[in-house]
């Protein structure tokens, strides 16, 4: 498995899921910020990693890394949307 792809498809996981909710980026609380991150890793993971971080205390230290991580990014989201009025409006979005 690959950490970067897993980072990449918890975030998607998190747009998809904070435009469910309609949830607006500024408004994010510390609560949901923990609560999208450690769901969307919880989803994310055993599909996308075939398990591989259920399989030993290390991989689980990794996937608590992980939702630390996305934890992290998404405190940075919402603080330049507060500051700026950013709104991402895609992941991953192809050019040319």
């Amino acid at each position: 498995f690959a950490m970067g792809d897993t980072y990449c498809e918890a975030l998607k996981w998190i747009t998809k899921e904070r435009l469910r909710q309609q949830l607006s980026w500024i408004r994010l609380t510390t609560h949901q910020i923990k609560q999208l991150a450690r769901l969307a890793v919880e989803q994310i993971v055993p599909v996308f990693s075939h398990q591989i971080l259920l399989s030993s205390a290390r991989y689980r230290y990794i996937q608590r890394k992980l939702i630390r991580i996305v934890e992290r990014t998404m405190t940075a989201l919402t603080q330049h949307a507060n500051v700026s009025h950013f709104k991402p409006i895609a992941f991953e979005a192809s050019f040319g």
